[in-house]
């Protein structure tokens, strides 16, 4: 499957949701949870894919049947905050900036996961913002229209994923090293040596990708 799922990343990243039913990838979630994030995000950062993964994921392991993007809170134990009783909530973080203008989102109210609907958003102009990334700053109001389950697993879930693609991206590296060696000094080192660091690296857990703002890194660590 994970050959599949390479080859999804490579000639369907549009419509990452569609190719991931085709593969069966929720059945294999059922049975190894952390081997089907595992799998699919370390990919992910081994290819420098471009993709709201994390959201298709998010919303399919919650049980739905459409793909809504997420607003990550900047701060790991924010949530939204309703407006003085009146139903509104408001609420700081970020989405990818394909969901920017979104009537519904996905969001943590109280410590849990709900479906929002997007009353008006603010996108927030920052210093610290990332040239060509993916991830927007925004501030989003809405009223709570669906209690999808708890967000500290949501949370849990986000954290392997983005671990997974440190892992990825960790192995480009080392892969682009080893051609680097071997096509400039051939007796420099064995290709060996750096395919057992590969294996090692492979089962190592991080909280980052190089495509990721560094206010949602903050926020999951």
């Amino acid at each position: 499957m994970r050959q599949a799922m390479v080859q999804a990343l490579h000639t369907s990243p549009s419509d990452l949701g569609a190719e991931l039913s085709v593969l069966a990838w929720m059945e294999s979630r059922h049975t190894d949870e952390t081997s089907a994030f595992t799998a699919l995000f370390e990919e992910h950062g081994y290819l420098g894919a471009r993709t709201n993964a994390l959201d298709i994921v998010t919303a399919a392991v919650m049980g739905l049947d459409r793909q809504l993007p997420v607003i990550w809170p900047l701060h790991p134990d924010a949530t939204a905050a309703e407006i003085g009783g009146s139903g509104v909530v408001v609420m700081d973080g970020a989405v990818q900036r394909g969901g920017l203008h979104a009537r519904t989102v996905l969001c943590p109210v109280n410590d849990r996961l709900v479906s929002l609907a997007v009353s008006s958003v603010e996108e927030q102009i920052s210093g610290e913002t990332v040239a060509g990334s993916p991830w927007v700053r925004v501030r989003v109001w809405g009223c709570p229209s669906g209690d999808l389950g708890p967000w500290p697993e949501v949370r849990r879930r986000a954290r392997l994923a983005l671990a997974s693609e440190l892992v990825g991206v960790s192995r480009r590296i080392i892969d682009s090293a080893a051609v680097h060696i071997g096509s400039s000094t051939e007796e420099f080192a064995p290709h060996s040596t750096l395919s057992e660091l590969s294996g090692t690296i492979k089962h190592t857990s991080g909280t980052t990708h190089r495509d990721v703002d560094p206010r949602v890194r903050r926020r999951i660590q």
